[in-house]
């Protein structure tokens, strides 16, 4: 199984071109958030089309810049899993999309508290979906805000990430933590059972291919058009 996980487009249809034809065959998207720079429903609709024109399965959260109209594209292409659950291909996937609220300048910024709520709404939907409680091998998580306190969430000397979802991490233990957001951390990290991934910005030329071993466990390599470094 080998999937492509991008984050912050920012609008870059050529970019976004790239990387699915540099990628080569993969079974599904993971996308981190910001699919648009301030964009409308309409240019929403026009980064989505080369997924579905390759048929390629995908999952999204929206993130820090994306403005209504663009989290409404996503749920209605039901690809979004922001505040719920989905499973794929014998994974199941939880979402929490948006930034946590620092200057209130880009359109879809959480307190802390409401980036809780959301991402304790995903876990329960898929505690019900599975009838027990989601956690480990089986679970993937995709967050525009990356956790506190990891590789993830680094802005120079300091770490600007989400406290309830250093919670989350710590307590539910995923195969797979996706997040976005902070350029600059683009990341391979391993914290406990958890394999933590910033691709980096895609408008920036950055991306990764995962690729599960028939164990489940995930190996990552971040991309470029200039440099791989990949993580088991």
């Amino acid at each position: 199984m080998r999937w492509i996980v991008i984050s912050d487009l920012h609008g870059d249809l050529d970019a976004l071109e790239w990387a699915l034809d540099e990628a080569g065959d993969v079974d599904l998207a993971l996308f981190a958030g910001d699919l648009t720079d301030f964009g409308d429903a309409v240019e929403a609709r026009r980064m989505l089309a080369p997924f579905f024109e390759r048929e390629l399965a995908l999952v999204a959260v929206s993130g820090n810049c994306d403005r209504d109209g663009v989290r409404g594209v996503l749920e209605s292409a039901g690809v979004s899993i922001e505040g719920r659950s989905s499973a794929v291909r014998g994974f199941r996937f939880v979402g929490s999309g948006g930034g946590l609220r620092h200057h209130g300048m880009t359109p879809h910024e959480l307190t802390e508290d409401e980036l809780e709520a959301c991402i304790l709404a995903a876990l329960n939907s898929a505690d019900e979906a599975e009838g027990r409680r989601a956690e480990g091998a089986g679970l993937v998580v995709l967050s525009h805000t990356p956790p506190n306190g990891t590789t993830l969430d680094r802005r120079g000397p300091a770490h600007v990430g989400s406290h309830s979802l250093r919670m989350v991490l710590g307590e539910r233990r995923p195969a797979l933590w996706v997040s976005g957001h902070i350029h600059e951390a683009r990341s391979l990290s391993r914290l406990g059972a958890s394999l933590l991934v910033n691709p980096g910005s895609l408008r920036e030329g950055c991306y990764a291919i995962a690729e599960f071993e028939d164990s489940g466990e995930p190996r990552v390599e971040l991309r470029t058009k200039a440099l791989r470094r990949s993580h088991g």
